[in-house]
């Protein structure tokens, strides 16, 4: 049982020392971004998708604290559910747009706006080499059967 323990930590050891071992010169070319998940998407709140959450979830101090941490973008994503009526789908509830607008402007009052983001992307669009050695270097680096050795070995201590 201790084996398969230290099995166990040592192959998440190893996927944490794959990680880390980025050159720095690599690392200053990433720009930093955060997802602002179960805002107005994937809304596990029990309100759902209310005015009380939406003005409560993610605030402007919120947004501020993400730039003040370094972040460059701020990723919004946008469920379609609210947005349309089962009996009118080409009317879109303009209290919703309003919360939405209003989550926009806090994070464009931070410059949080993607602007770098989007410059890299279109970097790789233009240069499929890029796209090309990105992914040879994935394969290199990547160990795609990492997480199904820890979930066998997780199995398998439960199992006993």
């Amino acid at each position: 049982m201790q084996i398969r323990i230290i099995l166990c930590l040592s192959l998440l050891s190893l996927l944490t020392h794959a990680q880390s071992t980025v050159p720095t010169a690599r690392l200053a070319h990433l720009r930093r971004g955060i997802n602002t998940s179960a805002w107005f998407a994937q809304v596990y709140d029990p309100r759902g998708y209310s005015k009380e959450h939406f003005e409560s979830w993610t605030t402007a101090t919120d947004i501020a604290l993400i730039k003040s941490m370094g972040f460059d973008h701020v990723r919004l994503s946008v469920s379609p559910e609210p947005m349309f009526h089962n009996k009118r789908p080409d009317e879109f509830p303009p209290e919703y747009l309003g919360y939405l607008d209003s989550a926009v402007k806090m994070i464009l009052d931070q410059e949080l706006d993607g602007d770098l983001l989007a410059e890299r992307i279109r970097a790789y669009v233009v240069d499929r080499g890029k796209i090309r050695r990105m992914a040879a270097a994935a394969r290199v680096m990547g160990r795609p059967e990492a997480a199904a050795r820890i979930v066998d070995e997780c199995y398998a201590l439960v199992r006993g």
